[in-house]
């Protein structure tokens, strides 16, 4: 009753937090994915939950890292996390994230994996539209910048024009001033 209490209770947090249970019995190469897991991989459920299967539908683009790190976490480590794309046949291109744990024998070695699964695909989207939208800012920062350095640029030649013509209107005066008190000659 109480193992049944406990199960119900993980599987109402995995469905509030829409995530998918997954477990991979490393052994047998036996693999349990739960509805939820299809669910995210667009699989229907008569498609046989394998290891295989899931790299397969790792998006091209991520399944080196994905793959490299389930094997480090395999030999060396206890908990793991990977964040990918996966290929539905939809053509959708959603983002998971895939965490567990590894768990090990007495001798150390690895005999099982298991974690949850969950979809970031929004959160992906919003990061890439924040750095959509930061990159705009910068480039209009750059043109106003550039602007500013044209129209400063501009501000300076005519505050050097001017200050030619003044000295040459200066030197002009004083060459008029001196003309004028040669030639008039008091009375």
């Amino acid at each position: 009753r109480a193992l049944r209490e406990s199960e119900q209770r993980l599987r109402l947090a995995l469905e509030g937090g829409r995530m998918g249970r997954w477990e991979w019995d490393l052994r047998r190469d036996a693999t349990f994915w739960d509805e939820r897991v299809y669910e995210l991989l667009g699989l229907d459920r008569c498609v046989p939950a394998a290891s295989g299967v899931f790299f397969d539908l790792v998006d091209d683009r991520d399944r080196g890292t994905v793959r490299q790190l389930v094997d480090q976490a395999l030999a060396e480590g206890e908990n793991f996390h990977a964040e990918f794309r996966v290929r539905r046949l939809e053509g959708e291109t959603p983002w998971l994230i895939l965490r567990g744990k590894v768990i090990r024998d007495e001798d150390g070695g690895a005999i099982r994996m298991m974690g949850v699964m969950y979809d970031v695909t929004q959160r992906k989207q919003m990061e890439a539209d924040l750095r959509r939208l930061n990159d705009q800012l910068e480039a209009e920062v750059q043109a106003q910048t550039e602007e500013l350095k044209d129209t400063v640029d501009r501000l300076q030649d005519e505050v050097a024009r001017r200050v030619q013509a003044e000295s040459s209107l200066r030197k002009r005066s004083q060459m008029l001033e001196a003309f004028f008190q040669h030639t008039i000659t008091p009375l």
